[in-house]
């Protein structure tokens, strides 16, 4: 189906960078920095390039996972018909104005738990900050795909994808078929998030 479609395809997509300056770093060095007395040399300064407004808006909707249909799930198209319902968008609203912490949604197939999902995603682009979709299964993917010496995937990007990026939303965790080493870096993956707990959101 559709789903299994875009999970496949976010394994196997190799994302070209979208600026051409810091390819994706957001952050650049001064190169005429070169001597250790100079005032700039080490210090990171933003990318001009990838920091104008339009560039980051690009590089946010590129990297955040969803479909293009699900760049239109938002809190405001949220159908309240139900008290649960009603709860579970104070929820979603809450946790973004915090901007950090642990939300888990549950409930039956069909309640809107991917729509919420998405919709945090967007809120958070909409207010430009970075975000995350990941299927539960492709997540773990990527983590085999990044330990995999013949895969081309820089530990670093995995780390940023993984475990820094501010905001990282997780769907259908309880669709998938794990292995005691995944199993155990995803742990590690979320130890590493809830010591952050203070500076992102899950």
């Amino acid at each position: 189906d559709d789903r299994n479609r875009r999970a496949r395809a976010q394994i196997a997509a190799k994302r070209e960078p979208v600026c051409p300056v810091c390819k994706d770093a957001t952050w650049v060095l001064n190169e005429e920095a070169v001597n250790i007395h100079h005032s700039d040399f080490g210090k990171p300064h933003p990318c001009p390039a990838c920091n104008a407004p339009q560039q980051q808006s690009d590089y946010l909707w590129k990297v955040c996972n969803l479909s293009p249909q699900e760049r239109y799930y938002t809190l405001e198209n949220w159908w309240v018909t139900t008290p649960d319902r009603e709860r579970a968008a104070f929820e979603v609203r809450d946790i973004l104005r915090q901007g950090n912490g642990w939300l888990t949604l549950c409930g039956d197939f069909g309640s809107g738990k991917s729509y919420l999902a998405c919709a945090i995603v967007n809120a958070a682009i909409d207010r430009k900050v970075e975000a995350r979709y990941w299927l539960m299964a492709s997540l773990l993917d990527h983590l085999r795909d990044a330990y995999d010496p013949k895969r081309d995937i820089p530990y670093s990007n995995l780390l940023h994808d993984l475990v820094d990026c501010p905001v990282r939303v997780i769907d259908e965790c309880h669709v998938f078929n794990s292995t005691p080493w995944a199993g155990e870096k995803f742990r590690q993956l979320m130890s590493e998030r809830y010591r952050r707990n203070l500076e992102s959101l899950t």
